[in-house]
């Protein structure tokens, strides 16, 4: 009983950490939130990029789902950089 009211006040003060920096981003302005976004997107391409090739090493052989998973981290970073991932709000 005790771990559980552990985790419930861990996923508690961690739900109330996010809600304190989705807060304070609310102030930043327009210009530092797309270079956040844009680093976003490189970190989140990179992640799924070596997650696939760490599972595809880590199996020995030829898996489609890792490979796929290298491929869309590979998109996801090539669209980055070519400016098609825009979360602009004005638009």
């Amino acid at each position: 009983m005790w771990k559980g009211i552990a985790i419930l006040l861990v996923v508690f003060v961690v739900v109330a950490i996010l809600h304190i920096v989705a807060m304070k981003s609310l102030s930043i302005s327009s210009e530092r939130k797309k270079k956040l976004r844009k680093l976003f997107w490189y970190l989140y391409g990179m992640m799924f990029l070596v997650l696939g090739l760490v599972n595809q090493l880590e199996k020995g052989s030829f898996s489609l789902l890792n490979t796929g998973q290298m491929i869309i981290g590979g998109v996801i970073l090539m669209l980055n950089y070519f400016n098609k991932i825009e979360t602009d709000p004005t638009r």
